[in-house]
């Protein structure tokens, strides 16, 4: 007895002389404090966290401080041994402890050194709606079989806020066999509930879940609400691409094409449209279709979509589609060209610079300069001649940002030869 006494007393004073030592100041002070830390063993380390109360009622910072050095450094490399003592000192510290937060804190450590030695003891918490979310996060670090598994089969258990955080980790875990049990929760009038299931079948991505998500997004009417139902089809369905059923998502994409076509539901539309690009690049002509679409938002989305994948043919399209569309069309067009620096498209940009609306014509001219700089510079000052003096004082303005060594040396050849206007 006496034995036990001494070595319990000794084991008091090392944590306490760990703790007097905390914060380290200098790597080389805290690379020592670890060797401490490791020297205290199970008990010394099951002793450190019994030590944690509710907050301001003990020395909560020097131990949690001295607990996240011991935690940081059972995570590198070569230190497994130090981990494993981590875990063993953590789930027995977990059993001394009565506050919350102090729990909680531990719990969160597994997020770092946590791997299927620890997922059995937090399995405990999934149920506790205080410590349900800290365990669920740190099962989803774990990410394994195993911790997959783990909370999978608390989800009929929990209730309230736990229930939440599970489905939520699930989602987070990317668990498919999770998918069928999380269907059947999304079907509910609790909005907390629908939100967060719709959240994990959009990550988990299993097509059994298509005709659930649709459902919820077409009861929103695709707009905006509280269980974000709309967002989170569209991730759905830019996840199953990702996973390679892109023939799902294509469809889901092109139905939402068809069904958002509302100017208030542009954002829906742009990013059904990102989904069909990002899954089927080849096809461009979608892009050019889009290019000519009555929503500008639309519109711009299509055009910037589109400048990843500009070659000659493509860039051939949309010269020709400037034949098609209306001049608020035309300018953003030329907008998107100008950003492409394609020399094949200045002389279908410099006629553009003719156009009798102002818009077209603007943007046609910044186009030619930003793609040909001072090669252009000959063909604007003839623009600028014929012009009007508005046209003059437009063309004046991009050519005092105009980029190349003979900038200078053309303007002065030329003022002997224009309009005294235009001089």
């Amino acid at each position: 007895m006496l034995q036990n006494a001494v070595m319990a007393q000794d084991s008091k004073d090392k944590v306490a002389d760990v703790l007097a030592h905390m914060p380290a100041f200098t790597a080389a002070a805290l690379k020592n404090d670890v060797v401490k830390i490791n020297a205290l063993g199970e008990d010394g380390l099951v002793r450190l966290i019994s030590g944690l109360g509710a907050p301001g009622a003990a020395n909560n910072a020097a131990i949690e401080y001295t607990i996240g050095a011991f935690t940081a450094a059972a995570t590198q490399t070569g230190n497994e041994a130090m981990r494993k003592l981590a875990v063993s000192a953590y789930i027995k510290g977990l059993q001394k402890l009565t506050d919350r937060q102090a729990k909680q804190f531990i719990i969160a450590q597994f997020d770092l050194v946590g791997k299927d030695d620890a997922v059995a003891t937090l399995k405990t918490y999934l149920t506790d709606n205080d410590l349900a979310d800290a365990a669920s996060r740190a099962l989803v670090k774990i990410n394994s079989p195993a911790s997959k598994a783990a909370l999978l089969s608390a989800l009929p258990q929990a209730s309230g806020a736990a229930k939440l955080s599970v489905i939520e980790a699930l989602g987070n875990s990317r668990y498919k066999a999770a998918a069928k049990a999380i269907n059947a929760l999304a079907v509910t009038n609790d909005a907390a509930l629908a939100k967060v299931s719709y959240y994990a079948l959009a990550y988990i991505a299993d097509p059994s879940s298509e005709k659930v998500l649709a459902a919820a997004a077409a009861k929103s009417g695709y707009k905006y609400e509280n269980t974000e139902a709309a967002k989170y089809y569209l991730i759905y369905a830019g996840q199953l691409a990702i996973n390679g059923n892109k023939l799902l998502a294509q469809k889901i994409a092109n139905s939402l094409l068809v069904k958002a076509k509302a100017d208030d539901l542009v954002n829906v539309r742009i990013s059904a449209l990102k989904i069909l690009v990002n899954s089927t690049p080849a096809n461009q002509q979608l892009l050019l279709t889009a290019a000519g679409d009555a929503n500008p938002q639309y519109r711009a989305a299509a055009l910037r979509f589109a400048l990843p994948y500009i070659t000659p043919v493509t860039t051939k399209a949309r010269i020709n589609k400037l034949n098609t569309v209306n001049d608020d069309a035309k300018a953003d067009i030329l907008f998107m060209l100008g950003q492409t620096k394609a020399k094949t498209a200045l002389p279908a940009i410099i006629a553009l610079a003719k156009n009798k609306n102002d818009k077209v014509k603007l943007a046609a001219i910044n186009a030619a300069v930003n793609i040909g700089q001072e090669q252009v510079l000959g063909s604007l000052i003839k623009l600028m001649d014929n012009g009007t003096s508005d046209d003059k004082d437009m063309i004046a303005e991009v050519i005092g940002h105009m980029k190349g060594a003979t900038v200078t040396q053309q303007l002065a050849d030329a003022i002997p030869t224009v309009k005294p206007t235009t001089r």
